[in-house]
C-alpha cells in the first residue's frame, strides 16, 4: 500500500523529467529516481526466528551450541536436553514460543557427585573401626590391625569401583560396558581373609569379600605381606618400585593392573 501511494502520489512526468536524483520517502519504503530508472527499496520484515542453545558444562566451562533455524513465528518448540554420561542437566528440555527477534538459553550439566556404600557384615563396632581406619597415613604397628585395615581398603576398592560403574561413571562404565566375563582380585600372601575382588561382565559389575573360588581371577593385585599392602593403599610406597622389590606382583598382564590401579585412585579420591 506505501510503495502504491507513494507511486501514485508522488512520482509523476515533472519529477522523472526535471529532478534526477531524487530520493523521497514514505512509511519505510525508500523511492530512488535517477535519470534511466526507478528504484523501490521495501525493507525485509522476517516472519521466522532462530533458537540458540548453549550446552554448558560447569566444571570445564566447555560449550556445546545447538542451534534451531527458521522457527516459525507463534509455533512452540521444544528441544530435549542430549544425556551426557557422568553429569546432570539444570534442564530436561527447553521450551520456546517462536519471535521474529530469536533467543538464547543456557543449560548448564552438573558433574556427579558419588557416595560410596559397602556392608562389612562384621558388626557395628568394627564398622566404625574401620570407618576409623580409612583416615589413616600410616600403617598400623600390630598386625590385627593391618589385617583389618588392609581388609577395610580392600572391600572399599571392589564395591567403590562397581558403585562408580552403576552410577553411571564415564570412565568406569566405559571400560565395564567393553569388558567380558572377567575377575580382578586383591589378595595378601598368606591373608586369604582380608581378600576382595571384583566380578565384571558386559557391563554389569558385582564385588565380593574374599577369595574369588569359581574360577581363578583373570588379573590379581597381590602382596607379599601387610605391610607391602599398606605402603601401596596409603600412597606412602612408590608402585613400581614395590613391584620391582617383589612387594607387589601383579598376577595378569601389567596393563590391566595400570587400569585397576587408576580405578584405585579415584576410589580413594572419592573416599577423602
Amino acid at each position: 500500500a506505501s510503495a502504491a501511494t507513494l507511486l501514485s502520489g508522488t512520482v509523476d512526468e515533472d519529477l522523472i523529467a526535471g529532478n534526477l536524483d531524487t530520493t523521497l520517502s514514505e512509511a519505510g519504503v525508500t523511492l530512488q529516481v535517477s535519470e534511466t530508472k526507478i528504484t523501490f527499496t521495501v525493507p525485509y520484515d522476517p516472519t521466522t526466528g532462530r533458537l540458540r542453545i548453549n550446552y554448558v558444562f560447569e566444571d570445564t566451562g566447555e560449550v556445546e551450541v545447538t542451534v534451531l533455524k527458521d522457527c516459525e513465528e507463534g509455533k512452540t518448540y521444544t528441544v530435549l536436553t542430549p544425556v551426557k554420561t557422568g553429569y546432570t542437566p539444570d534442564l530436561d528440555e527447553v521450551v520456546w514460543k517462536a519471535t521474529t527477534d530469536g533467543h538464547t538459553v543456557r543449560v548448564t550439566y552438573t558433574p556427579n557427585r558419588y557416595t560410596l556404600h559397602f556392608d562389612t557384615g562384621d558388626g557395628g563396632m568394627v564398622l566404625l573401626k574401620m570407618s576409623s581406619l580409612l583416615t589413616i597415613t600410616q600403617a598400623p604397628e600390630d598386625e590385627e590391625t593391618q589385617k583389618l585395615a588392609v581388609k577395610c581398603f580392600f572391600y572399599l576398592l571392589s564395591s567403590g569401583i562397581s558403585q562408580l560403574n552403576k552410577h553411571g561413571h564415564e570412565g568406569v562404565h566405559d571400560w565395564a560396558s567393553k569388558s567380558p566375563d572377567r575377575v580382578y582380585a586383591w589378595a595378601v600372601d598368606g591373608y586369604p581373609e582380608v581378600s576382595a575382588f571384583l566380578r565384571v561382565k558386559a557391563g554389569k559389575t558385582r564385588s565380593g569379600r574374599g577369595t574369588y573360588k569359581r574360577a581363578m581371577p583373570f588379573f590379581t593385585m597381590r602382596f607379599d605381606s601387610l605391610p607391602s599392602a599398606l605402603g601401596i593403599l596409603l600412597s606412602t610406597d612408590d608402585m613400581l618400585e614395590s613391584t620391582k622389590r617383589g612387594k607387589l606382583i601383579m598376577d595378569g598382564a601389567p596393563e590391566f593392573g595400570a587400569q585397576i590401579g587408576d580405578f584405585m585412585m579415584q576410589v580413594g579420591d572419592y573416599a577423602k
